[in-house]
């Protein structure tokens, strides 16, 4: 009985001829190519990009994150913080100035923001800023628009 293999059936060649198996992909077994990220994902982003952009241009605002100041005057408080839809809800504390307004800068992005102030762990508008949408606890909350 023979157990020999038939010439072109070699491992690790093509058709016998001493030549490299090509993989899957069709690179050869040995190549240390890495893999080209998907075109298709990289056209999706930059779609996204360009209608991101062009709906700023319309909109007249940019992409880019601006400096908002809150400030509320409460001289006698011990603690005072904000929070709002730019943070998540999660309270950022802010810093008291002794003329007793409290202030603090923020970043954020294009577009309208909700917050309230956190005054000695009392809920507050802001008394300085008439713009106010009703919020789910039958309360009121202040806007930002940040163009």
């Amino acid at each position: 009985m023979n157990h020999s293999m038939p010439a072109n059936s070699g491992s690790g060649t093509r058709g016998g001829k001493g030549k490299p198996a090509k993989t899957k992909g069709g690179a050869k077994s040995h190549s240390k190519t890495k893999p080209k990220k998907s075109t298709r994902t990289r056209m999706t982003r930059e779609a996204d990009e360009r209608i991101r952009a062009a709906t700023s241009r319309r909109l007249g605002t940019s992409n880019t994150k601006k400096s908002a100041t809150f400030m509320i005057d409460a001289p006698e408080s011990l603690e005072v913080a904000i929070a709002g839809s730019f943070s998540n809800w999660e309270a950022q504390p802010m810093i008291k100035g002794r003329d007793g307004v409290w202030r603090v800068t923020i970043q954020l992005m294009p577009g309208t923001h909700q917050y309230k102030f956190l005054v000695d762990s009392l809920w507050r508008e802001d008394p300085n800023n008439p713009r106010k949408v009703p919020n789910e606890f039958g309360g009121m909350n202040s806007i930002c628009e940040v163009l």
